[in-house]
């Protein structure tokens, strides 16, 4: 095995560890503290309001077992593809979102994240569909992705841990810095201005 495989392998499989983690700390954090899905849902669809807001409940259940799915390990391919469609709803849900002048939080990571719907959100998920493609595509290339839980060194999951927080940090800082521009006056940022 070369090294260029070894090292494919264990990017794949630190990947998959990540947007497990990831994946599974957003649902518990959404049964812990349910966001407000009826208001969300209620921007988006009046008519559809209640139906939307109660399966909402049920994709966290799903975006939960699919989160522990590829930490464990199994069906890879299979996870990494429900995943990706998640992933795609949950973007369209905060475009619309946005579009449509929502001025709440997504509660993405539970009903904690108070920060408002913006282009952030929007950005993490894309990056987020990013990661999960490149897990999917390795997971049809090669068996590495699919290397249960307990064949994988305690290396590799403190180090996706590490990332995770990483991750976390960094996400939390920049809707921090979002949020302090959103409360400026735009005349601050205005290049026109010689004050």
């Amino acid at each position: 095995m070369t090294s260029v495989s070894v090292c494919h392998q264990t990017v794949g499989i630190y990947l998959r560890l990540f947007l497990g983690i990831v994946i599974l700390w957003a649902g518990i954090l959404k049964i812990r503290h349910p966001p407000d899905y009826f208001t969300m849902m209620q921007s988006i669809t009046p008519f559809l309001a209640y139906p939307l807001a109660y399966a909402s409940r049920f994709i966290v259940i799903i975006e939960v077992f699919l989160g522990a799915w590829l930490i464990i390990g199994l069906e890879v391919t299979m996870v990494s593809a429900a995943l990706a469609v998640l992933l795609v709803i949950f973007t369209g849900l905060l475009f619309t979102l946005i579009l449509r002048g929502y001025n709440g939080s997504c509660a993405c990571f539970g009903a904690a994240d108070q920060h408002q719907v913006g282009i952030t959100h929007l950005i993490r998920n894309l990056l987020l569909l990013v990661l999960n493609s490149i897990v999917l595509k390795n997971s049809l290339d090669t068996i590495c992705t699919s290397t249960l839980i307990w064949n994988i060194s305690i290396n590799a999951l403190l180090i996706s841990a590490f990332l995770v927080f990483v991750f976390l940090i960094t996400y939390d800082l920049v809707i921090n810095i979002e949020a302090v521009i959103r409360k400026t006056p735009s005349s601050q940022f205005s290049v026109l201005d010689r004050r």
